[in-house]
């Protein structure tokens, strides 16, 4: 979608106030394809090519859903933070302008950094990726727990509300009555353990597979919160892809195990087994969530695939299994190719 005259002159107010263009430059703006949350641009300046990104208070879904424009400061601020752990796998800073809502970041050419999303949905699919990207998760995790600084400077619960407690949890209770008691705990449950730094949207659409790096982008839902959220929002996406790409199942499947393996034997900040049951429980949720929440993925659009994942979700509501492993045997059985 072409930009507006107003949007344009808006990102070239915010790009001269970042210092990145000169006063009467007129860089050359293109829009990208992107996320639901975000207006998200590049900007081919004098000094070379700049990725734009402004966050919407209106979300770009067939449902009304709002959440603060704030959580453009929240992005810059966690990669900030994730800057001094893990350098190589966030994106790199170039300006930020507080008063626009928007930031700039260098811009990284897609044939070095491919979306791990496509490369999963083409059958490249490399469980090392998924061992990287629980490295990164647990190292930021590890070293942002516990501090009373990052707690107050990320107390961003109404945006993690508005993004992901209501728009994915609540709104998918209210859909099915039924499980509206158990997801109730979970919400709670999720909102009452604050124990680090987390990003909040980790999904291989937010993941770029460099040869020899993995970054992680798009942290506009960074909050204090549980870890355990960023663990199972990725997993859950890794289940997904195998109703996407059946013909791929058995190595999602290895990228599910190397991801929550990886991830527990890597973390110190609290017992693992102990994180891995929240983990177990917000993933059956957002099973759910992302059939009836407020954003459903958009690969699942036959009624029988989302019947089978709906009740899916449901029974593990409904057991409450402690394991993430029991959870990926249990959909591996479900959508064996004997069943289907």
């Amino acid at each position: 979608m072409a930009l507006s005259d107003q949007e344009q002159a808006s990102l070239i107010e915010s790009l001269l106030r970042m210092g990145l263009i000169g006063k009467n430059e007129q860089p050359r703006l293109q829009p990208l394809t992107g996320g639901v949350s975000s207006m998200i641009v590049l900007a081919q300046t004098q000094k070379g090519l700049v990725c734009v990104k402004r966050a919407l208070a209106k979300l770009k879904v067939v449902a009304d859903w709002q959440a603060p424009v704030e959580r453009s400061n929240a992005e810059v601020a966690w990669i900030r933070v994730a800057q001094r752990i893990v350098p190589q796998s966030v994106p790199e800073i170039l300006g930020h302008d507080q008063q626009g809502l928007t930031f700039a970041m260098r811009y990284l050419d897609g044939d070095e950094f491919p979306v791990w999303k496509a490369r999963l949905r083409d059958g490249k699919v490399d469980a090392g990726t998924a061992r990287s990207v629980a490295r990164i998760l647990a190292a930021i995790h590890n070293h942002a727990s516990d501090r009373a600084e990052l707690a107050r400077e990320f107390a961003n619960d109404e945006a993690f509300s508005a993004l992901r407690l209501d728009a994915y949890f609540a709104e998918s209770a209210r859909r099915n009555p039924d499980c509206q008691s158990v997801i109730s705990r979970i919400i709670e449950a999720t909102r009452s353990t604050r124990r680090a730094l987390i990003h909040g949207d980790v999904s291989p659409k937010n993941i770029l597979e460099g040869k020899d790096r993995v970054i992680l982008l798009d942290a506009e839902t960074a909050t204090w919160g549980d870890p355990a959220f960023d663990l199972a929002f990725c997993l859950n996406h890794l289940l997904l892809k195998c109703v996407w790409r059946p013909a791929s199942m058995l190595e999602f499947l290895a990228c599910y195990r190397a991801l929550h393996q990886e991830y527990l034997s890597a973390i110190h900040f609290e017992a693992a087994d102990a994180l891995e049951r929240r983990a177990c429980a917000l993933l059956a949720a957002l099973l759910l969530a992302r059939v009836d929440g407020k954003s459903p993925v958009e690969y699942i659009t036959a009624e029988a695939e989302r019947s089978t994942v709906r009740q899916f979700a449901k029974s593990q509501l409904r057991l409450r299994p402690e394991r993430l492993a029991e959870i990926g045997d249990a959909w591996h059985a479900c959508w064996s190719p004997q069943k289907h």
